[in-house]
């Protein structure tokens, strides 16, 4: 289930192939930037007009403040040190490895 996006800049951390990042354009973000280390999965991403894809490590990955309305990460999050949240944010941490690609 994906949360509204309509008209919201969106950052999709760790997006491998970009499907995430798709469907949340097609959903009704304005933008989506979508981020991996992955050369290979990058390759792989099909585009989108409101996608634009950038090949950083999230380690490093520094962005303007309010570059974003949403950032959503999926199956990523796991790799990197703990993000220390911004006073009066909130964050919201979801594993389903078992629906991984990789795990069948």
């Amino acid at each position: 289930m994906l949360p509204d996006v309509t008209g919201a800049t969106v950052i999709d951390l760790g997006c491998g192939a970009g499907a995430l990042a798709r469907a949340l354009a097609e959903a009704g973000a304005a933008h989506v930037l979508a981020v991996d280390s992955s050369r290979r999965m990058l390759a792989r991403a099909a585009p989108h007009p409101r996608v634009r894809y950038l090949r950083a490590d999230l380690e490093r990955l520094t962005l303007r403040p309010r570059t974003a309305d949403r950032v959503v990460s999926s199956l990523a999050l796991h790799y990197v040190a703990a993000p220390a949240p911004r006073p009066g944010s909130s964050q919201a941490y979801g594993d389903t490895t078992a629906a991984h690609p990789s795990s069948s």
